[in-house]
């Protein structure tokens, strides 16, 4: 099925398609190399609606098993390299059959896309009805999972001919691209069917750093750079941008996250000939197409004539064909019967379609009757000179319920008290004083999940 789709765009077989590491694969290379995976994984087992989770870091042999997997009409579990107890977990919650390991080979043509298969004892082996619904179409299936942040992390469950056929195919080379987002992340499978579709290069980085990231954009002469908030801020702090030649680049989207005021200001200044393309979309309903009111602007509206939207009692609703069948081990009401999304962000309607996101629905912190969100306070703190990063979030209180308190990576080694006194002094005239934090909480750096805590689409 995805090679069909991949083929209908007549690629030429000696185009470039992945880089990793000193290791090229060209369109060719890669769908011979998901013929022979396919007929790997079927001597091995694999049949029609098997469960099968494809476990491995982000590779060219990754990718491979991937394809074979969904070739042969499997329900695939992408999983990154987890530790035992969240793998556990995850093939638990998306009730894996058959774990297909993937190792990279290092040399070109010379895939190992499946070295080896075991079949996975189940205690339970019914089936979810969900799944089972979806194998009786014949079409294969994709289980992301969450960041499990909030909780323990839940299984989304993608029809993947609806997900795929989203992508229209484009007979075009299209811009060297880097791979930012990770497999098993909707932001990441989306730049991956967004390359394919328009005949493009996928340049993967073994490293997600600052100084590799800039590195492979000077050595491929990377066109687009699709990342988070977070890391474009951490981009800017590492001086990468005065080092190295980041002049190829023409298109930085950003996602998965707010971006700060600031931050885009000083993209802005810093890229004066780069495009800045705001994305958006979540694990439920894959990558909207958006169009920003200009480009220092963070308003945003729609412009995806598959998909609709509505705003209800301030939180943003959307319709889209590519919606998730359904969660696999959580009860919810954010699926509606009638085809809608309820997003959980909360934004603010500014005319002629355009919208801002102004926080998610479960962020707000109520202190004393008064709601706060988290970026309201961020944005004012990322304009200060010592913070590099940082995350505001609510805390229990005795007589408000909730105070405002904020972890805070600084530019600059000091105390903590230092820091809480300079955080005050700064706001002070610049937020209510109900948002001005209480409590400042230095750390060496956020953790991933605090830094990249909504499943937004980030390509």
């Amino acid at each position: 099925m995805l090679l069909e789709w991949l083929q209908a765009g007549a690629r030429p077989v000696g185009r470039e398609f992945l880089y990793f590491g000193d290791t090229v694969w060209s369109y060719g290379d890669f769908c011979r190399a998901v013929a022979a995976g396919r007929e790997r994984l079927a001597k091995g087992g694999v049949t029609p609606g098997t469960v099968v989770a494809v476990c491995g870091p982000y590779c060219p042999e990754t990718l491979v098993g991937l394809f074979a997997a969904a070739e042969l009409k499997a329900i695939v579990v992408p999983l990154a390299e987890l530790n035992k107890a969240a793998r556990d977990q995850r093939f638990n919650a998306a009730g894996v059959e058959w774990s297909v390991e993937t190792l990279t080979a290092g040399s070109r043509g010379e895939a190992t896309p499946a070295p080896w298969t075991r079949k996975i004892k189940r205690a339970n082996a019914v089936r979810h009805p969900l799944i089972e619904g979806l194998v009786k179409t014949g079409r294969p299936g994709l289980i992301l999972f969450s960041s499990g942040t909030t909780g323990p992390p839940k299984a989304m469950l993608h029809d993947l001919h609806k997900l795929v056929g989203g992508y229209t195919i484009k007979r075009t080379s299209g811009p060297r691209t880097l791979a930012f987002m990770n497999h098993d992340h909707i932001g990441g499978l989306d730049i991956l069917f967004r390359a394919m579709a328009s005949g493009a290069s996928l340049v993967i980085p073994k490293s997600r750093d600052p100084e590799t990231v800039a590195s492979l954009i000077e050595k491929h002469r990377i066109e687009v750079l699709p990342a988070s908030p977070t890391f474009l801020n951490l981009f800017l702090l590492s001086g990468v941008v005065e080092r190295r030649d980041l002049s190829s680049l023409k298109i930085i989207g950003y996602g998965s996250e707010p971006m700060p005021e600031n931050l885009l200001r000083r993209l802005r200044k810093a890229f004066p000939d780069v495009r800045l393309q705001q994305k958006f979309g979540t694990s439920e309903t894959n990558a909207i197409r958006m169009v920003s009111r200009s480009p220092d602007s963070l308003e945003m509206k729609i412009e995806d004539s598959r998909v609709g939207w509505k705003v209800v009692d301030g939180e943003l609703w959307v319709k889209s064909p590519s919606r998730i069948l359904g969660y696999l081990n959580v009860e919810g009401d954010s699926l509606t019967g009638d085809g809608w999304y309820r997003t959980g962000d909360l934004v603010d309607e500014t005319g002629e379609g355009y919208f801002r996101i102004i926080g998610r629905r479960t962020d707000l912190i109520n202190v004393g009757g008064e709601k706060v969100f988290p970026s309201e306070v961020e944005n004012v703190l990322m304009a200060m000179p010592e913070v590099s990063e940082c995350r505001a979030y609510g805390e229990d209180h005795s007589l408000t319920g909730k105070v405002v308190s904020v972890d805070i990576v600084p530019t600059q080694a000091m105390a903590a008290a230092e820091l809480k006194r300079r955080v005050r002094a700064f706001c002070r005239g610049k937020m209510e004083p109900y948002k001005i934090p209480v409590k400042v909480y230095p750390k060496e750096r956020l953790e991933t999940g605090a830094s990249f805590k909504k499943t937004r689409a980030g390509s």
